[in-house]
C-alpha cells in the first residue's frame, strides 16, 4: 500500500473523538495580496486541509505553513495536524497590509505529567490501532482492462479501497502523460443507482469498470450529495511526472456493492471521470 495515505488514516482515526470546533470560536488569519503569512506550530504538520485552494496558495514546510492569498475577497478555513493536536482557523480576505498577519505562532502547551503522559499512550495505541486497520483492511481495485492512452493524456488508476467508521477511504494515482501541467482537486463523487445488471455487482466489486461496461448497467446518479474530503500528494503534477492522493467517501457501511463515479475535473484530453464498483 502507497504510504501516503496511512498518516491521514491514522489522523482522522486520532480525531474521531475530539471536542468540536464551532465557527465562532475559530481565530481569524489577516492577510494581504503579494505577502506571505506564516504559521508556526512548533511541531512537523503530517496533514492539511483547506476548502479553497484555488484563492489562497498553502505549502507545508516543517512545523511551518507559507500561505499566500491569490484572489480579492476571497475566504476560507484551514486545519492543521499533527501529531498530538489539531489546529483550525479562518482566513479572512485580503486586506490592508497594515494590518495582516505576518507570523502566527501556535506553540504548543508544556507538557503536565500524569494527563499528559495518559493522553500519549492513548494516542500511541490509536495510531498503531489505526495504522494496522489500514495496512491489514485495505483491499486492491482491480482494473477491468488495460489502459490505453495516447501520448497527450492524464490518466487516474484507483489503487485501493478500505473502509472505516469515517467512511470509504479510495487511493489514487494520477500520471501526466501530456505536455502541460495538471492541477489535482479533490474529485466530485456520485452514487449511480443501475436500472439494469447484466453482470452482478458483487462480481465486479473492488473494480474499476470501463465506459462499456457501465453503459451496460443504464445507472443514473441517485440525486444525493456524497461528502467528501481528501488531500493529494501534489497539486500540480507536471509533464511525465505522477501523484498519489486519497478521497474519503463519507457513506454508511454498505452490505451490498455500490457503482460510484469519481470526476478529477478536466485535461487538455476531455473530462477525467472514472468509476468503480465497492
Amino acid at each position: 500500500m502507497n504510504r501516503f495515505w496511512l498518516p491521514a488514516i491514522v489522523l482522522f482515526a486520532l480525531t474521531a473523538k475530539a471536542q468540536n470546533i464551532n465557527f465562532q470560536d475559530l481565530p481569524h488569519i489577516h492577510t494581504a495580496l503579494h505577502h506571505l503569512t506564516a504559521i508556526d506550530l512548533g511541531e512537523p504538520i503530517q496533514f492539511i486541509a483547506a476548502a479553497d485552494l484555488e484563492s489562497f496558495q498553502i505549502e507545508r514546510a516543517g512545523d511551518k505553513v507559507l500561505l499566500q492569498p491569490l484572489k480579492e475577497s476571497a475566504t476560507t478555513n484551514l486545519i492543521l495536524w499533527t501529531a498530538s493536536r489539531q489546529v483550525a482557523y479562518e482566513l479572512d480576505a485580503p486586506g490592508d497590509v497594515a494590518k495582516m498577519n505576518v507570523l502566527v505562532r501556535n506553540l504548543p502547551a508544556s507538557p503536565r505529567a500524569a494527563a499528559d503522559a495518559s493522553s500519549a499512550k492513548e494516542r500511541q495505541e490509536g495510531a498503531a490501532a489505526a495504522t494496522s486497520q489500514a495496512m491489514l483492511g485495505a483491499q486492491n481495485i482491480v482494473a477491468e482492462q488495460p489502459l490505453k492512452l495516447s501520448p497527450t493524456e492524464v490518466s487516474v488508476s484507483l489503487l485501493h479501497v478500505l473502509h472505516t467508521g469515517e467512511g470509504t477511504f479510495l487511493q489514487y494515482e494520477i500520471v501526466n502523460h501530456s505536455t502541460t501541467p495538471f492541477r489535482v482537486t479533490t474529485p466530485s463523487i456520485a452514487r449511480l443507482l443501475p436500472s439494469q445488471t447484466p453482470i452482478s455487482l458483487l462480481a465486479l466489486r473492488n473494480h474499476q469498470i470501463s465506459p462499456q461496461t457501465l453503459s451496460g448497467f443504464k445507472a443514473k446518479p441517485d440525486g444525493t450529495a456524497t461528502t467528501v474530503t481528501g488531500e493529494s500528494a501534489q497539486t500540480d503534477v507536471s509533464p511525465g511526472a505522477s501523484t498519489s492522493g486519497y478521497v474519503l467517501v463519507h457513506r454508511s457501511a454498505a452490505t451490498t456493492p455500490e457503482i460510484y463515479q469519481l470526476n478529477f475535473g478536466s485535461s487538455a484530453s476531455g473530462a477525467l471521470v472514472e468509476t468503480v464498483v465497492i
